[in-house]
């Protein structure tokens, strides 16, 4: 689990990028076991993983929904919230020992990949 404090360190260092960090609720505590973002779109969403593994920056694509797994598959149709995230989402490095140096080549790497270094 990555630190409350390098979380929002992060969300502040990003926040004039056009990704949107999961948020607290009003009412709830974030436990930073996983730092997702959300892309514009799924195609800025892959573009900016290679980046950033090009960058040796490891990603994840967030969890897909049950409902399009195993014994599940098609039980909802149209597209759902959950659709939306899993084609958006990325999960970024939240180790819980993440130094300097890897916060900062992440933050670089995002940057430079919206052009904005």
């Amino acid at each position: 689990m990555v630190s409350r404090g390098r979380t929002r360190e992060r969300q502040t260092r990003l926040s004039h990028l056009p990704l949107e960090f999961h948020r607290e609720a009003p009412g709830t505590v974030h436990a930073c076991w996983m730092v997702s973002a959300l892309a514009r779109d799924a195609v800025e969403r892959d573009r900016s993983r290679q980046h950033l593994a090009a960058a040796g920056v490891e990603t994840r694509p967030v969890f897909h929904p049950v409902h399009t797994l195993g014994p599940h598959p098609n039980r909802i149709e149209g597209k759902t919230v959950a659709d939306d995230i899993t084609a958006r989402g990325l999960n970024l490095p939240s180790w819980p020992d993440i130094d300097d140096e890897a916060f900062e080549l992440e933050c670089r790497a995002e940057e430079e990949f919206y052009g904005h270094v």
